[in-house]
């Protein structure tokens, strides 16, 4: 937090590449999924939500 304010960012830009697996963000699908349904207001990114539960439902 404190290098965050230092730099005058928000502190999730510290960490806009890093992914779970090492990957690149822009190579990573769930990091990718993740920054697009962030940009959404709470209403659309539930509706992305209820669409995604639905198609894992269709997988089986």
């Amino acid at each position: 937090m404190k290098i965050a304010n230092g730099l005058e960012i928000p502190i999730d830009q510290l960490f806009v590449n890093i992914t779970s697996s090492g990957a690149k963000a822009v190579d990573y699908i769930p990091d990718r999924i993740m920054y697009l349904v962030a940009e959404l207001s709470p209403k659309e990114q539930r509706i992305v939500y209820d669409l995604i539960i639905q198609a894992l439902k269709l997988r089986n």
